[in-house]
């Protein structure tokens, strides 16, 4: 017997074209030396084979859903080809992508094998042992409580669940399965057919599915985090050592938004895709520090000790330093400088206020986690002294500016993982107190000044209930702030945004179209912690520190001879090699 997969609607080739036309896999049976031809959709089968002493059972793990794939067996004897390329056109790599499959494997010492389709036993959690133990940041079953939850659970239930996008966008092969379908990007779409776009992880669903396994026991959840979980190692991470220093090992971004991917398939940009969709529309590019998410991973690797998931941890904390701190090579700094709006000026050490800076101190936190390294945190609490401070004037930061400058809440939440950590895991560093009070700082401007986002809809290119769910993020930092807040005055202005945030949020989330649209799921799973007073956050004293400024102000001697000291004529060559391959010997 052969077994066939084939293709359908968003598995275009580079010309566009299906090659597939049909769903299912191709079966050929022979029976007496007749063949017999059919398809089948959705094949889940076992191989069995035995002789008289012994015999086994073979299982491949989703097998059509990782198409295409051939399993031959016949004759007592089975071939099983991972690349299998008969299916009406070629397979088309793109670089650093990985192509994973499992077998479960069952041995018999009789030929009788009468459980071949047995999965392994579903694991029983207890979410109160998680939630006591005060391990994951802010988990508590408080979060059951809340409205939001029944949106939450459309994940599973809705006529719109994550399973059923899935099947909407036939969401299936080896470079696709496990992905999540950007069906929020379809909204106004007018064709006939579907709108293809892919999610990759942003906003981290792969954390929100663990949390909800965690907190449920419902196992559907933990089947999404393992499908994804898989896609987000073997695809979305850039695994090369080729492309650009800034590139190599990154994580790719989701498909551009309001377009469909067309040929990129997983990645963000295709040539066929359409130009100038929306203000300052790059249309090309690699991986990027706004889209690097590593909560989930780590977390992962901590429930299942799978060590692709901690090795993916570290390997992105190394590309997010490269994408931030350069090689320091002369060419490297000069980019680092004409790049400054987006990583770290190399004149004054200081960081833009911004979600890749958030994710990078994320990043180094969740490393810690996994390896118990010091140096991660001590880097953690070094960008995030350069990024804001006690003594900043906020009305500077033009946070008016919703577009280009809402990404402040996200620093904010690195901020208060890190407080967390601080308090949970590492340790009282010394730059603790003078963090938390600069955090403090922020958290009155919050409290005091912010607004929904949508009060503000004239400000936005595309106001839609995304950025209601945003809002998530400022009443988690606002809960978060509560334990910490020195004075009653604060805390009395941080108890009525938390309550005026959380009614409007809640009320216009459960009556939103968009509340079971995968970006408003994945951003409820990922900020909504519900209330955490209890949960044994503690108001550390504040320690006797200095709220100066802390740069030191800029000194060309100073960068000229650090730049001298470390110079190399080998990195500066390496570098011009890698920026500009058509200088390279042929």
């Amino acid at each position: 017997m052969v077994v066939k997969t084939g293709y359908l609607k968003n598995h275009i080739d580079k010309n566009g074209v299906v090659p597939q036309k049909e769903r299912g896999a191709v079966v050929f049976e022979v029976e007496n030396q007749q063949t017999y031809t059919y398809r089948e959709l959705r094949p889940s089968l076992a191989f069995m084979m035995a002789d008289e002493a012994q015999g086994f059972a073979i299982h491949i793990d989703n097998m059509w859903q990782k198409f295409p794939l051939e399993v031959t067996a016949m004759s007592g004897e089975m071939d099983i080809n991972f690349c299998e390329t008969n299916i009406g056109g070629a397979i088309e790599l793109q670089p650093g992508e990985i192509k994973f499959h499992s077998l479960n494997i069952a041995l018999s010492h009789t030929p009788a094998l009468t459980n071949a389709h047995s999965q392994p036993p579903i694991l029983k959690l207890n979410p109160d042992i998680f939630c006591s133990a005060n391990t994951i940041p802010w988990l508590t079953r408080s979060i059951t409580h809340s409205p939001l939850t029944n949106i939450v659970n459309l994940g599973l239930t809705g006529e719109r669940n994550f399973f059923a996008k899935r099947e909407a966008v036939d969401e299936f092969g080896w470079r696709n399965f496990g992905d999540i379908y950007a069906d929020h990007e379809a909204v106004g779409y007018k064709g006939d057919d579907i709108f293809v776009s892919h999610y990759n992880n942003q906003y981290d669903p792969l954390q929100g599915f663990l949390k909800q396994w965690v907190i449920t026991g419902d196992a559907k959840w933990k089947q999404l985090a393992d499908d994804l979980f898989e896609h987000i190692v073997n695809i979305d991470i850039y695994h090369t050592k080729l492309d650009k220093q800034e590139y190599n090992g990154g994580f790719f971004w989701h498909t551009d938004h309001y377009v469909e991917a067309e040929t990129a398939t997983h990645r963000t940009y295709s040539k066929r895709q359409q130009k100038g969709v929306y203000e300052d529309h790059a249309g090309g590019g690699g991986p990027g520090s706004h889209h690097c998410y590593t909560s989930g991973l780590a977390l992962y690797y901590q429930l299942t000790g799978n060590e692709s998931a901690k090795n993916a941890v570290i390997k992105l904390g190394n590309w997010i330093t490269y994408f931030f701190e350069g090689d320091g090579t002369l060419l490297g700094s000069l980019l680092q400088y004409r790049n400054r709006a987006i990583v770290r000026n190399p004149l004054t050490g200081r960081y833009p206020l911004d979600r890749g800076v958030a994710n990078y101190v994320n990043v180094l936190l969740d490393s810690y986690e996994l390896t118990a390294n010091r140096q991660y945190v001590k880097r953690a609490s070094s960008i995030i002294t350069q990024t804001f401070h006690a003594t900043d004037i906020i009305a500077e930061r033009n946070f008016e500016d919703i577009e280009n400058t809402w990404y402040y809440i996200v620093f904010m939440q690195s901020v208060a993982k890190y407080l967390w950590m601080c308090e949970t895991v590492y340790g009282i560093d010394h730059d603790y107190a003078s963090i938390k009070q600069s955090f403090l700082h922020y958290v009155e401007w919050i409290a005091t000044q912010e607004q929904p986002y949508l009060v503000n809809h004239q400000k936005l290119e595309y106001p839609n209930d995304t950025w209601t769910a945003q809002d998530l993020r400022k009443i988690m930092v606002l809960n978060v702030a509560l334990n910490y807040a020195d004075t009653q005055q604060l805390k009395d202005s941080i108890g009525l945004k938390i309550d005026s945030l959380t009614q409007y949020v809640e009320d216009k989330l459960c009556n939103s179209d968009e509340k079971d649209s995968t970006r408003v799921l994945a951003l409820i799973m990922q900020n909504n912690i519900g209330d955490i007073s209890q949960i044994g956050i503690t108001n550390n004293a504040m320690l006797e520190v200095s709220i100066e400024h802390s740069t030191t102000p800029f000194s060309f001697a100073r960068f000229a001879w650090g730049f001298i000291k470390n110079y190399s004529l080998t990195k500066e060559l390496r570098h011009l090699l890698i920026r500009f391959p058509q200088l390279r010997l042929k």
